[in-house]
């Protein structure tokens, strides 16, 4: 399911969200000090995350792209299955 678009639906604080994401979440209507109180939450959430324990898809660069045009296709797919491999192995999960 796709809950966020690359344009945006409307020039506010929910530009990037599809409608139904904004609908939900009722983003329109949300006082912003709950919006503040939810973004300390989650960044406070993600310092405790010990970003070693993860694979960076930042650093794979992607060397073709998929039929769709925007996706990455074989070639990508195969060097990030082979990045992940990698990982799991160095942290002995593999």
């Amino acid at each position: 399911m796709q809950y966020y678009r690359r344009r945006s639906v409307r020039r506010n604080k929910s530009t990037i969200m599809l409608p139904t994401t904004r609908d939900i979440i009722n983003l329109d209507h949300l006082p912003d000090d709950d919006l503040v109180e939810c973004i300390a939450e989650i960044r406070n959430f993600l310092s405790v995350i010990d970003v070693d324990q993860w694979v960076s898809f930042e650093t794979i660069k992607r060397v073709d792209k998929g039929i769709d045009g925007s996706y990455p296709g074989p070639k990508s797919n195969e060097i990030f299955a082979n990045t992940i491999l990698q990982f799991l192995k160095e942290k002995n999960f593999g």
